[in-house]
């Protein structure tokens, strides 16, 4: 198991203390097809009661499954919820496997798609028939797990974490035409990224592509005078990707996605006041 990280994050409502909890499964072999979906309902069923308990103090718990990891997402509010007595040493026994398979099996009728990239995820009908304990017992031995935590406080504890500085120094831009920007730093480059992912999310036609290909990080536009808008508008823009986040699927979404991108919490509102807008501007 890696070691778990927990963050404290400044005040985003009224709502008092709220944890977001992600407990990632990786694999580091190869993965047979439609497996970690069938790891995922073994590992809620061998925490049953735990699951139980949690839900009914009205906590959120979502699984996401993908080709290469499980995901499990736990919102809670509750102080006496404690993530350490889940189970995550499972002994798979053949009855909870022959069960949860015919469960599987059974959704997976219900769903027409029958692509690769749908296959490798939930399983295909015929893949799900030839499901082998055996097999799956194999690969937990080269699972492992780690817990991420982020406690979200209207209450300031004195326990955030401090945000270091970011900025885009004007050495990092290499050229910059009517509709492209070149950068040469890798870090930039995801400044850079997160702020037009944010002018994504608050404007539908802004278009923009990414060549990661090159030594060189360069970013194209569809329409430039659309970005250009949205840089002079770029304290609207921030208004009211504040209150796209007041949806709590989306807040979520964001704080993974910014956690992922960066290793640590990444305060948009310090970050847009101290970056470095006229690299940017022509």
């Amino acid at each position: 198991m890696e070691k778990d990280c927990t963050f404290f994050i400044k005040p985003v409502s009224d709502l008092g203390e709220v944890t977001i909890e992600r407990i990632i499964f990786n694999f580091n072999g190869s993965i047979r097809e439609g497996y970690l979906h069938l790891l995922e309902h073994l590992w809620v069923r061998a925490n049953k009661s735990w699951f139980d308990d949690y839900e009914s103090k009205m906590n959120i718990f979502n699984a996401l499954t993908d080709k290469n990891r499980i995901t499990f997402i736990l919102i809670y509010t509750e102080s006496t919820v404690n993530t350490n007595k889940l189970i995550f040493d499972l002994n798979f026994n053949e009855q909870d496997f022959l069960i949860e398979k015919k469960t599987i099996y059974e959704e997976r009728k219900l769903y027409s798609d029958s692509t690769p990239d749908v296959d490798i995820v939930l399983g295909s009908l015929r893949t799900i028939e030839a499901f082998d304990l055996i097999v799956l017992k194999n690969m937990m031995h080269q699972m492992n797990y780690k817990k991420i935590r982020f406690h979200f406080s209207s209450k300031n504890n004195g326990k955030y974490m401090k945000n270091p500085t970011i900025n885009i120094k004007k050495n990092s831009i290499i050229w910059k035409d009517s509709n492209t920007i070149q950068l040469k730093d890798f870090y930039d480059y995801k400044v850079l990224l997160t702020i037009l992912k944010v002018f994504k999310l608050t404007n539908e036609s802004f278009c923009f592509n990414i060549n990661e290909a090159k030594e060189n990080y360069e970013i194209t536009f569809d329409d430039y005078e659309v970005f250009d808008f949205m840089l002079k508008n770029k304290d609207n823009v921030l208004k009211r990707y504040q209150l796209l986040l007041t949806n709590t699927q989306l807040f979520i979404e964001q704080t993974i996605y910014l956690f992922d991108l960066f290793g640590f919490n990444l305060d948009i509102l310090d970050f847009w006041r101290e970056f470095n807008w006229e690299v940017l501007e022509k």
